[in-house]
Order: C-alpha cells, then structure tokens, then sequence
C-alpha cells in the first residue's frame, strides 16, 4: 500500500494519494487529473500492480466494489477447478492404474502439461503469472510475485523433466495445486470482503440530499475515508514487506541449494540424486508459496475497512485511520456544554427587567433589545432568544455596529445607543454594575439556567434564563467513559455555578467554567503537556481550535460547519453513548489489528522452517497460505460483534 501511494505521489500534479488494500481502489487529488491519468496507471504498473480508471462518486468503493470482482472470480475459480483437478488426479491415479511403464510414461505426463499450461493462461491462472512477472520486470516485489515464482518454477522444471530422461522434477500437480488453492484463497477472500462492506448498504434513510450532499453520501466517504490513511502498525509492516520478499527469495535459494548439497554428499546414484533434485525444488516451491505475504498487507486494511463499516452502522462516522488509532489511545475526555453536553436547543425560561435611568424596560422590551443585538450571530442562545421574540411578535431593530466577543458575548450600536448582551465576564470586562442583580445571577445559575446579561450604555438593563436539555444518554456516556479509565471533563464558557449543577445531574466532577475559546485549547495543551491523549468533544465555532488540538477532535452532525471540518469524527444523532462507544471500537480494532499482525508474523516463523524442512509439500503451501489470508479476514469480522 505505502509502495503505491508513494509512487502515484511522485507523478507530477499530484497532492495527495490515498489507497485501499481492500477495495483495490486508489483516491488521487491531483491540479489536472485528466491531463495525469495514465501517468498514473504507469506509475501504479511500475510499482509491480495493475490499474484502471474507476468510476468516480462516493458510492463507488465500498458498496459495489466487492460484487463486480465476485463474478470473474467465481468463473475463475470454476476454471482452476476443472483444469488442477484433472492435473492433480493424473498424479495419483496414474500410477496406481500401472500407467507409469514405458508405454504409458509419456502420454499421461503430456496430459498433465498440457493442462497445466491451458490452467496459468486462463482467466485463473493468468493474472497470478502476470502479476508477478510485472513486478519482476518492474524489480518491485508484491504479494504476486513469491506465488508466481513458485508457479514457474514448477511448471518449467516439470517441462524440463519431460523432455530430459534422466530429469524427474515433475511439479504439474504442484503448480496446478498452487493456482487452484490461490484462486479459491481470493475468492474466499473477496466474499469475507464483500461481507465486511456491507454495513453502509444495511444503514434505511429519508433523502433529504443527493448524492454526495446526503447524510448516506457524507457516510459512504466517511467509511473510505476510514480505510485509507495508515496506521502506526501497519507503517512498520509495510517498512517490513520491503524486504520480506527478497529475503524469502534468498531462503528458498538456500533451500534447493542446501538439499542439492545433502544429495551429493550422501552419494546418491544418478537416478537417486536427480529423485533428490526434484525433492529440493519442491521443498524451495514450498518456500516461495506458503511466505506470501497476503496476512501482513491484509492485516490492518481489514480490520479498519470491518471498523469503519461497524461505525458508520452506529452513527459515527470515522475522518481517517489514524483518527481511529488515536481514539485507542486516549485517555482524557473534554466535553462543551452548550450543543454537546446538552441538545444545543436551548429555550428562554426567564426575563427580568432593570432600570436604565429615567427609562424603566419591561420584559418585553429587555427581549426585543436583545434578540435585536443577537439576530445576526450563530449561537444557540443567541437563536433561543430571537426565536422567542419573534414568536411574541417584537419588531426587532438592525445593528448600525456589530462587534462579536468570542466566548463571552456581542456589542452593538441599536438606534445610537450602545448594546452589550452576554456574561458575566463581558459586563465585568465593559466595568458593567451587576451589584442590583448579582444574586438573582447567583439564583438562575444554581437552577441550572444560563444568564443573558443586557446592558444599555453601561448600564444593567435586564437579565434573560436559558435552559438546555441534556442529551440523552449524558449519565451512562459518564459512567462508560469513567469506567474506560478516562479523565473526564466539563470545559465551558457558562457561569461557575451553572455548569456546577449540570455537571452534577450527569455525574462529572472535573468541571472548568467562564471559558474562552483560548483557554478552552489552553486546557487541551496543558493536559498534553502532563502526558494525557485529549478528545475534545464540541460542536461550535468557540470550539474550533480546540478541537483541532486535540489528538481527536468529535463533534455532532447538527454542529457547525467549522466544527465539523476540525473534527476527527462525527456523531449522528443525540445521544451521547456514542462518544464512548467510539472510544471502545477504537480499542478493539487496534488490539484485532495487532492479533492479525502477530498471527501473520508467527505463521511465516513457523511455517517457513516447516516448508525448508520438507514437512510441507508445496502444493498444501498454498493451502496453508491461503488459509492464513482468510483468517486475518474472518478475524477482522469480528469487530462487527460487540465483543473482540
């Protein structure tokens, strides 16, 4: 995977290259890329791969990639089934029938290369050949490359047995075994694939978009985009795939050397020592096959693609692999609380008025103030309060200025006079007197209502409560979060006491109030610096930086646009169990990934040796290899369980 996206990097035009293993698709950002295509193809080709123009849209990968490659394989697979199974019956049959005397000698060996050569020129052998003498040509080894070697070897050194009398290195059978169990291998493969894609095309929908626009459009880019990108893991199995091949290569030299040179010491006669030439081959065969090393490139690719189909089923929508590899490793969580920690829809409970001066203002006139200075900002108690005022029918006045206090509130020019609506910290910052009305503030806050301050040419004017509901969930996502071992946290720019109360129904301790958005990243910062991997979950504009700052920034699907673009991931729906939820998946597809990365490593310890050592003919290589490959796959299958 590295080796391809570094090669599609290094075509001019190119700016970023993401592959995936899984889907055997390539996504190219390039400044031209109709003028680069087959720059491209050719940069793929010469990495020792094949490639093609896909067809472009998000729903092209994931959902259908799998079901076009099903069919051709599936006629592949009847094909090396019934040409290997005639090749490897000869084998046993024909001697057995006394088909081996000098009369029968020849026309039955005939048979069986004939075979053979139709089996590696047909739709199921051809592209194990081909694939491998691409990367030869190319001096670039893949996964193709060690099983066509063997292939070869096979077959050439069983045509040369047949035209030399002394020569028994016959290998049909070999080489028929090897495509036959190689082509069932992918098949199997691509079916287990196939059934780890399908999570976006279970997920029923109402279209309120289309295409790429729709929430299933954002879904589906959200899961490829899952399963590209690399991880930690994967990086070094690739760095180890480098020379992998090469040193198998240089093994089953060895081991046809190493038996060829047993032969001869043990003085074996002419017919003995060509019996133990054609032993040593197969015994380097062995090698080649059974060390392919499908298991390692599958073993992230896999579990990710399974992951981020399993996410995107319950809601959570995945940037990138490494946003995946980072929710494993976490350990401290920060949550906002307007939009986050609660619905985000906040509602007026309470209006109070002051006197400005000679003027006394009404409620009704402390909320047409207000929702006249708040009409033009984004924030949810901003929306809460204009929403009132229209639905009590006030005209509501334009601002000749409008100045906006990130965290803490606005300032307005309203009909000449100068309007401050916001906290605590904005009146105290503007030399604001809140002495007539510190403790109704103090009294609104511990009922767990948010306070709208109005001041009118620096003075006190009136006071709007606000009260949001909490997201479901909030109590069990706490208790989830505790119990995964994460510090838990409420950051918010809401008065001490408010955030207090809130904090406590839900049941979070760690609570930091009348922040702004610099000392909500701040907090991020500080809390890296002691070590902590912090997720930072918020939904707005006050909370951009600090969400991009942390190693995993999570925001809801109703947030803001820049939210979502500094987020790591998304969360659908309200309920907020899904943060942990996220969290734990993270947890389970690392420890899957490192179960495949291990079992690929000790299969090629184990089996390699067992190969070298003749206690593995060639042809059951291939089973074994094959089996290895599946297995990664139908162990990356179960993260779609809630247990791993």
């Amino acid at each position: 995977m590295a080796r391809i996206e570094g090669a599609l990097l290094a075509v001019e035009g190119v700016t970023q290259a993401r592959v995936n293993l899984i889907t055997e698709t390539a996504i190219v950002v390039a400044t031209s890329p109709e003028l680069i295509v087959d720059r491209l193809i050719r940069a793929v080709r010469h990495a020792g791969y094949d490639a093609e123009v896909g067809r472009v849209g998000v729903t092209g990968t994931t959902g259908q990639i799998q079901p076009r490659r099903l069919r051709p394989q599936r006629r592949a697979l009847i094909q090396a089934i019934g040409l290997a199974l005639p090749v490897v019956g000869l084998e046993h049959l024909a001697p057995a029938l006394g088909f081996d005397g000098a009369g029968g000698y020849l026309w039955w060996r005939v048979v069986q290369a004939i075979l053979c050569l139709v089996l590696l020129v047909s739709s199921a052998g051809g592209p194990i050949v081909i694939g491998g003498l691409r990367a030869l040509v190319h001096r670039r080894a893949n996964r193709d490359l060690l099983v066509s070697l063997g292939v070869t070897v096979a077959f050439v050194a069983s045509v040369i047995s047949l035209l030399s009398p002394n020569a028994t290195a016959f290998h049909f059978d070999t080489a028929a075994m090897i495509v036959g169990f190689i082509v069932l291998g992918r098949y199997l493969e691509t079916r287990a694939r196939r059934e780890a894609s399908q999570a976006v095309e279970m997920l029923t929908f109402e279209a309120t978009g289309v295409g790429g626009a729709s929430t299933v459009g954002r879904m589906l880019r959200a899961v490829e985009q899952a399963q590209t990108g690399q991880i930690r893991m994967q990086r070094i199995a690739d760095r180890v795939l480098e020379v992998f091949v090469p040193v198998v290569f240089v093994l089953a030299l060895i081991t046809f050397a190493g038996w060829c040179i047993a032969a001869e010491a043990g003085g074996a006669q002419a017919g003995q020592a060509a019996g133990r030439l054609g032993w040593a081959l197969g015994r380097a065969v062995a090698v080649l096959v059974i060390a392919s090393p499908c298991a390692m490139g599958l073993a992230g690719p896999a579990a990710l693609l399974v992951a981020a189909g399993r996410a995107a089923l319950r809601g959570i929508l995945v940037g990138d692999a490494a946003a995946l590899e980072a929710a494993s490793h976490l350990n401290a969580v920060l949550l906002d609380k307007t939009g986050t920690l609660t619905t985000g829809r906040p509602e007026v409970k309470d209006i109070f008025d002051e006197p400005v001066g000679a003027i006394t203002k009404e409620p009704r006139e402390v909320l047409q103030w207000t929702a006249s200075a708040e009409q033009f900002s984004q924030h949810p108690l901003a929306r809460a309060i204009v929403a009132r005022a229209k639905e009590c029918n006030l005209t509501l006045q334009d601002a000749d200025e409008f100045a906006n206090h990130p965290g803490s509130g606005i300032q307005a020019v309203i009909d000449g006079r100068t309007v401050l609506v916001g906290s605590v910290s904005l009146m105290t910052n503007h030399q604001v007197d809140l002495s007539a009305v510190e403790s109704r503030v103090q009294q609104m806050s511990a009922d767990g209502q948010t306070v709208v301050l109005l001041a009118i040419d620096g003075v006190c004017a009136g006071l709007i409560g606000l009260a949001d509901a909490v997201r479901p969930g909030a109590s069990r996502a706490a208790e989830r979060i505790a119990r995964l071992g994460l510090d838990l946290a409420l950051v918010t720019g809401d008065q001490a006491s408010t955030a207090a109360a809130l904090a406590a129904s839900v049941g979070v301790k760690d609570v930091h109030a009348r922040m702004l958005p610099e000392e909500k990243l701040a907090e991020v910062r500080r809390r890296q610096e002691r070590g902590q991997r912090v997720a930072f979950v918020g939904d707005g504009l006050n909370e951009a930086q600090a969400l991009t700052a942390a190693e995993v920034g999570i925001s809801f699907v109703a947030g803001t646009d820049v939210a979502l673009e500094s987020a790591d991931i998304t969360l659908l729906g309200d309920d907020l169990t899904l943060i942990p939820e996220a969290i734990e998946l993270a947890r389970r597809s690392m420890r899957i990934i490192k179960q495949n990365l291990f079992w690929a490593f000790f299969y090629n310890l184990v089996a390699i040796p067992l190969a070298a050592g003749g206690k593995i003919p060639p042809g059951i290589a291939a089973a074994v290899m094959m089996c290895s490959s599946i297995g990664v796959v139908l162990n990356s299958l179960r993260l779609r369980g809630r247990k791993s």
